[in-house]
């Protein structure tokens, strides 16, 4: 679970008015995070026009909920408080299909790490496709992020590293799909988008698929 991050961003919309918000994302090389597209390219919130990438973003390894949930470096928040420190970030990349155009076929991204190698420290997933995902309905995959949508409750804050583990039920237009129910623990939340679905192979945890949408 050293591999799963917690993100914090911060966004500048059209009017000029900054906003925080938070994501969830995966190591997948020493310095670099892969998380969706949304998260790093916001094109509107709230009806609120942005069409910006964010100015920074604080990658949180393996967070457990110490300290403030204000972004670094706010009150309460220096890096002692975090099991492996945070890194930051002003460099990402996302797809055309989801800058340009809004269509969540590529709601998918990467951050390159500013400050700090952390994946040096704490190691990172494997990565992995295939050109047909039918073949993945029958594997079990891992996924493990942090919803902020609150569900009442004191649920879902932000703070806490949730697990989900299971398979896949269909994958229309080659996207994995899971069949949801409403309820705190049954559908995806909003702070879950970013989040690697991953499986094991030959001791290897293999991310293959973002959390993108419910």
């Amino acid at each position: 679970f050293r591999y799963a991050c917690k993100l914090i961003m911060r966004f500048t919309d059209q009017y000029g008015s900054q906003h925080w918000c938070s994501a969830s994302g995966a190591m997948v090389d020493a310095r670099t995070v892969i998380t969706a597209g949304h998260c790093v390219y916001v094109r509107y919130s709230n009806w609120t026009p942005f069409f910006s990438y964010a100015d920074v973003i604080y990658v949180i390894p393996a967070w457990d909920g110490q300290g403030s949930t204000q972004p670094p470096p706010g009150p309460g928040s220096n890096a002692s408080l975090y099991n492996f420190g945070y890194a930051t970030s002003t460099f990402y990349l996302s797809t055309v299909d989801w800058v340009s155009n809004g269509n969540f076929d590529g709601d998918m991204a990467v951050i390159r790490l500013s400050d700090r190698a952390v994946g040096k420290l704490i190691g990172w997933f494997s990565t992995g496709w295939e050109d047909n995902c039918t073949v993945n309905l029958s594997r079990y995959y891992g996924y493990a992020g942090y919803p902020s949508e609150g569900c009442g409750g004191g649920l879902h804050t932000g703070k806490d590293m949730y697990y989900w583990g299971g398979t896949f039920h269909d994958c229309p237009d080659n996207q994995l799909h899971i069949t949801t129910s409403p309820g705190c623990f049954t559908t995806a939340w909003g702070g879950m988008s970013g989040g690697a679905f991953y499986y094991s192979s030959n001791g290897l945890r293999v991310a293959q698929a973002l959390c993108s949408t419910s």
